[in-house]
C-alpha cells in the first residue's frame, strides 16, 4: 500500500500537489506521479512545517520541491 499527503490547509493558506496514475501495461509497471501543485499563503521561505518525521506517510510534494515517481515493483510500489 502507498499512503501520500496531496495537500495542507492551515486557515487560509493551503498547499496541493498534483497526482498522476500511470496504467500498467504489458512490460511496463504502473507509476504513482506526485508533481508540484499550488501554494496559496505560503512560498518556500514563509513554510511554517520543518522537515517530515517517517510516519509511513510519504510527504507532500511542495510546490518549490522535486516532483516523485513511484513505480509498481512487485509486491509495492517503490521511489
Amino acid at each position: 500500500m502507498l499512503t501520500v499527503e496531496t495537500a495542507r490547509a492551515m486557515e487560509s493558506s493551503r498547499v496541493e500537489a498534483q497526482l498522476r496514475i500511470v496504467t500498467a501495461k504489458p512490460g511496463t509497471p504502473g507509476q504513482i506521479g506526485l508533481m508540484r501543485g499550488t501554494a496559496k499563503g505560503w512560498t518556500e521561505k514563509t513554510w511554517p512545517f520543518g522537515k517530515e518525521a517517517d510516519t509511513g506517510i510519504e510527504p507532500l510534494v511542495l510546490p518549490w520541491g522535486k516532483d516523485v515517481t513511484y513505480t509498481w515493483g512487485g509486491d509495492k510500489f517503490v521511489h
